[in-house]
């Protein structure tokens, strides 16, 4: 089934037409990136399937995918382009494989087609709601990336950009360069791969992990609770590596290089790497006898 257009709303970003046009549309210009000086908004929407997927794939432009209280897919696109004519001409697909009598398993594909091919300055930012998804793959170049409230396996990629995600309930593969990643209340397993860049891992109490984190000029922090399981085993090449029991005043400082026994006996051993930064492991309280 096609995608269905709700709005569309222009901006030219010249001097005397930006300010004109944001009080007669609403619309807001924002940054210009190279020859993009024109921007145009436009709203769609696409069925939703119950236990698919949803994979969206841009460049230029932040992506960010959310649970809410919607009935179908709504994707609100952002188009920076280098003329009003080529916005125009960009189109917004929203599909399954398959069609619209594909099965409830289909990710549901959004991409932005451009006349001729995207031109280096130009890009489409995507925000979407989703009533649920079970598997997200998000890819970008020059953003950062949302995910919230979403389940499934999440694999996220983008350059120059931060990754962050909350609230979800299944694996987490994150990868950046130049930005930072933050991933809170998941069960895990997690795998964060950056560079110059700050990773903050927080799963919840009763998430067993593993976790692997790889960065470079960025410190980690990884705080876990009573159901992570195995060892964790963290290393900086100029920097400390701190844990943090729950118990106040207890904080102890291990050097460049620590394998601690963090969880419980038999899980996979989680790994920590960074350089030129410190490493901080978090063990929230335990249950009793833990």
């Amino acid at each position: 089934m096609p995608t269905r257009p709700i709005q569309k709303c222009r901006t030219a970003l010249s001097l005397l037409a930006l300010a004109a046009t944001a009080a007669l549309t609403g619309c807001s210009a924002g940054g210009s990136w190279g020859l993009a000086h024109f921007t145009e908004m436009r709203t769609v929407e696409a069925p939703h399937q119950p236990g698919s997927g949803i994979d969206v794939a841009t460049s230029n432009g932040k992506v960010s995918v959310e649970r809410a209280a919607v009935s179908a897919v709504s994707i609100r696109a952002t188009i920076r382009a280098e003329s009003a004519e080529r916005a125009e001409r960009v189109k917004i697909v929203a599909e399954r494989a398959g069609g619209s009598g594909a099965s409830g398993g289909a990710p549901l594909t959004v991409r932005a087609e451009w006349p001729d091919g995207r031109r280096p300055s130009e890009g489409v930012a995507f925000s979407i709601d989703v009533p649920d998804a079970a598997g997200v793959s998000v890819s970008t170049s020059n953003g950062s990336i949302d995910v919230k409230g979403l389940s499934g396996r999440a694999t996220l990629s983008t350059s120059n950009g931060a990754v962050n995600v909350w609230s979800h309930r299944g694996p987490v593969e994150a990868a950046s360069s130049n930005g930072a990643i933050a991933i809170e209340q998941v069960p895990g397993p997690v795998k964060a791969l950056t560079s110059n860049g700050r990773v903050a891992v927080r799963l919840d109490d009763d998430g067993p992990g593993p976790v692997e984190v790889v960065t470079s000029n960025g410190r980690i922090e990884l705080t876990v609770g009573p159901g992570f399981a195995g060892d964790v085993d963290a290393g900086t090449s100029n920097g400390t590596i701190a844990l943090t029991p729950s118990a106040p005043g207890r904080k102890a400082t291990l050097g460049t290089s620590a394998r601690v026994p963090v969880g419980g006996a038999g899980g996979p051993t989680s790994i920590l790497r960074t350089s030129n930064a410190s490493v901080e492991v978090v063990v929230r309280a335990r249950r009793l006898g833990g």
